[in-house]
């Protein structure tokens, strides 16, 4: 079974590791400014960091509420109906909750996993680029020791009074079109069952969750 290729590239859960261990805010923008796109990912960073610095990797605290940290800071919802694009249409009420539960376990399980190798990277949030009352880009930079800088666009939208990541662009690459891009290419290649790709997540998340183990055992 080809699992390897389903995994996040490196740069982008890296990225959101960074923004949870170090976040900067531009002049400006106040604490108490909490309807702002970027006041959003700082309270975010906030959280992450407590989380971060009261548990340890492979304790069960730290999954919930990296779990917890992940369904109100993201719109899972949103993502994996636009990664299973037009097969989310096609698929069966069963074959669609499947896949939003194992989806969101395997980004726990992907993101997870790089919370606990910080490597010195730098997060500071810059400007914002609205679109609509809705809609808005705030773009940072990530710098990382003895590297280049990384050009991060975050997308955010609101939905019912809350701010939420949709998506995360690392120098001009979308975290979701790769996503799609993956799933679509299995999907296809299993002649349209979303079954198999259901399959196929379960797979990576229990492999992700027995190298966890075993490296907390070692």
């Amino acid at each position: 079974m080809r699992i390897v290729s389903l995994l996040l590239p490196s740069k982008f859960v890296a990225v959101v590791a960074a923004v949870c261990l170090l976040v900067g805010l531009p002049e400006g923008v106040r604490a108490s400014d909490t309807s702002s796109p970027a006041q959003f990912l700082e309270d975010f960073g906030a959280q992450a960091i407590k989380v971060l610095s009261e548990t340890t990797p492979g304790e069960e605290r730290r999954e919930v509420e990296l779990r917890r940290l992940l369904t109100a800071g993201f719109d899972v919802e949103l993502i994996g109906r636009f990664v299973l694009a037009r097969y989310w249409r096609t698929a069966s009420d069963a074959e669609r909750a499947d896949f939003r539960q194992l989806f969101e376990d395997y980004l726990i399980a992907a993101y997870g996993r790089r919370f606990g190798s910080y490597n010195g990277e730098k997060f500071v949030i810059g400007q914002t680029f609205p679109k609509d009352d809705e809609r808005a880009v705030v773009r940072s930079e990530v710098t990382r020791p003895g590297g280049d800088a990384l050009t991060v666009d975050w997308s955010l939208q609101r939905r019912e009074g809350r701010w939420r990541v949709v998506d995360i662009m690392v120098e001009g690459i979308s975290m979701m079109v790769t996503q799609r891009s993956e799933f679509t290419a299995v999907i296809q290649r299993e002649g349209g069952s979303v079954s198999v790709l259901n399959a196929k997540l379960r797979a990576i998340n229990s492999n992700l969750t027995e190298q966890s183990a075993r490296k907390n055992a070692s």
